[in-house]
């Protein structure tokens, strides 16, 4: 028991390694994709939407470039698959909003 354990939590730990290697700065051309990608419409923009949502929530510590988007999260709220990510990573922005209230 202890082995399997061990070896799910070593397994978890290269994952979250990988996941924070991925992680890229925020600039203006990211943040210029990000916006497309929420702005998007037709077949594939749920998937773009998707990981828009998960690089915003990654690069949540870079507020002045996140925090202008926390509306576009919020309009995803009511969305039933992307709802619950985009919560997660508007909570995540406004935890990193310092000090804390300001700009929100």
């Amino acid at each position: 028991q202890a082995k399997s354990d061990k070896k799910s939590a070593d397994k978890a730990g290269e994952s979250t390694a990988k996941a924070v290697k991925t992680v890229e700065k925020a600039d203006a051309a990211v943040m210029e994709g990000i916006d497309a990608a929420l702005a998007g419409s037709g077949k594939d923009a749920a998937t773009a939407k998707a990981g828009a949502v998960e690089q915003l929530a990654a690069l949540a510590s870079a507020t002045p470039f996140v925090l202008p988007r926390l509306e576009k999260l919020i309009a995803l709220f009511g969305d039933s698959k992307l709802g619950g990510p985009a919560t997660k990573a508007a909570c995540a922005i406004v935890d990193h909003v310092h000090p804390h209230g300001h700009g929100v």
